[in-house]
């Protein structure tokens, strides 16, 4: 499915959600989930209900009501069907096994008409009000030209980002994508995207190119880079050269100078201590080789 209607798909999703309310007890399970908190938090708190109701009249009269079973086959629907629209999408929202178990014990004998007959051997299920039910582990991508969602590694994680990488099966090249942290408040998620609009209008041979921006899920896609600068020099530093020494630390300046032309500063970058560190390691080289 192409982006834009995984987009649609889902802001649809969440939209059906946000017309039905959860209340306190079960929202501050899910307050650090981000987009699909209040979805979990609504589901968790209608499967509890329908449970605990189960519960009930299996001690009782043995019979579930009709409305309430119609209620409970929509609800097993809608939560198959989004889940799985979810999955789609790169979003792998889970519900716990024990959860899990007791909708399969139950729908069987849960009729749309008429009621339905709790079974006489009907474990009573455990329910769980304190502990979250859902979660969500967003580690996939979708491509364009794939059907199915490519999986990510996870490389590095910054103050409001993680840092995934893939391999486009298309290209066979690695990519990276950028994400931002599910819990990353209303300011740096601004500060976030006001990185990828700076970092798509810049274009030079020594600087990171990115590509597009995911308003859905918060995230770009840039190019990968096989290493960090401190890295390559920390496992060939007693064989490089004095001249590969100097260009590496020349594209390193003309980076920082193209910035610098197009009024931007960065703000990991610190002149004291970065560039006169580099100064030295280049003059050891020179020492090295003299």
């Amino acid at each position: 499915m192409p982006l834009d209607s995984l987009a649609l798909m889902l802001t649809d999703i969440a939209a059906k959600y946000e017309a039905r309310p959860s209340s306190p007890a079960f929202a501050r399970l899910y307050e650090e989930v981000g987009r699909w908190g209040h979805m979990f938090a609504v589901l968790h708190e209608e499967l509890n209900n329908h449970f605990e109701a189960i519960n009930g009249r299996a001690e009782t009269t043995g019979h579930y009501w009709a409305q309430p079973s119609r209620d409970f086959l929509e609800l097993i629907k809608d939560l198959k069907e989004d889940l799985y629209a979810l999955k789609r999408a790169g979003v792998d929202a889970k519900l716990v096994d024990k959860y899990q178990q007791a909708i399969e014990r139950c729908q069987p004998w849960l009729s749309p008409s008429g009621g339905s007959t709790v079974p006489e051997d009907f474990e009573p299920v455990a329910i769980i009000k304190y502990e979250q039910v859902f979660s969500e582990t967003s580690s996939s991508v979708n491509l364009k030209k794939q059907q199915s969602p490519v999986e990510l590694k996870m490389i590095g994680s910054g103050s409001y980002a993680n840092v995934y990488a893939y391999v486009d099966p298309d290209y066979g090249i690695k990519f990276a994508v950028k994400r931002a942290k599910r819990d990353v408040n209303e300011r740096d998620l601004q500060r976030f995207r006001q990185e990828f609009d700076v970092m798509k209008a810049l274009s030079f041979p020594y600087i990171v190119e990115v590509y597009k921006f995911d308003e859905t899920r918060n995230e770009y896609r840039m190019e990968f880079c096989d290493e960090t600068l401190r890295n390559y020099i920390s496992k060939r530093n007693g064989n490089l050269h004095f001249s590969t020494r100097k260009r590496v630390a020349l594209q390193f300046l003309y980076g920082i100078s193209y910035i610098h032309s197009q009024n931007f500063l960065h703000r990991d970058i610190s002149r004291r201590c970065h560039t006169l560190e580099a100064t030295r390691w280049l003059n050891r080289g020179a020492a090295g080789g003299a």
